[in-house]
């Protein structure tokens, strides 16, 4: 710190009032405190841009703030002690800068702490969206493993219903040729051969949906999981 020695004291410097600055700076501490209240209320964080923008905006402000006041605690000592008096003589006002700087400090601190917790939610949303999107992609693909599986086993059920037809089909065209052979002709086993005919083909069809569907959803799985490798990537 400068000490100037043989400096001339001016008369306004020996009247320097202690309580005149510590009344000032306490009435621009006041109006800074009311100020800077008004910069964090909801109503403002409502009007302006992004929280994060916002936050940082504040927080720059209130450094340069902060720095003003301690340029202004500097010069102050620095006029002192160049004027030959002590410290304790500026004692008071000393203390009002301290404060102005510590409530300055206080609001960077409260600003930082809704910065913390601001972002703090906003990464347990960010989890949460991300737990209901796994589960409901899980239910999907749930849901597409147990139609592959019911479409499966519908064809496999239709196989066993189709086996007997097929058997009886087979045997009466047998006895139907046999007949012919012999020259005569059974018009009731004509019409139960028509009969299973069409009842096999009814049934090729139902195998063939299901088919269909267990097709579907097989690539309804394969798609999601490529989808589920592509954003873990």
């Amino acid at each position: 710190m400068k000490v100037f020695s043989g400096l001339k004291v001016s008369p306004v410097t020996k009247t320097f009032s202690p309580q005149i600055i510590h009344k000032t700076n306490n009435e621009n501490a006041e109006k800074s405190g009311k100020r800077d209240s008004i910069f964090i209320s909801d109503e403002a964080r409502a009007r302006l841009g992004d929280w994060r923008e916002r936050s940082a905006n504040m927080i720059e402000s209130l450094m340069e703030k902060r720095q003003k006041v301690q340029e202004a605690k500097s010069n102050l000592i620095e006029r002192t002690l160049g004027a030959g008096e002590e410290l304790s003589t500026i004692k008071e006002q000393l203390g009002a800068f301290d404060e102005q700087i510590a409530e300055i400090e206080g609001q960077m601190a409260a600003i930082e702490a809704q910065k913390r917790e601001r972002e703090q939610r906003e990464k347990e949303e960010k989890q949460q969206a991300a737990a209901e999107s796994q589960e409901k992609s899980e239910s999907v693909q749930l849901t597409s493993l147990l139609q592959f599986v019911q479409s499966l086993e519908q064809v496999n059920a239709l196989k066993q219903v189709k086996v007997p037809l097929e058997n009886a089909h087979r045997r009466l065209k047998t006895e139907m040729k046999n007949d012919m052979e012999r020259g005569t002709f059974s018009e009731s086993k004509a019409k139960k051969i028509e009969e299973l005919a069409g009842r096999m083909r009814s049934l090729d069809s139902a195998m063939h949906n299901q088919i269909r569907k267990a097709q579907e959803s097989s690539n309804d799985m394969n798609e999601k999981a490529s989808v589920e490798e592509e954003q873990e990537g």
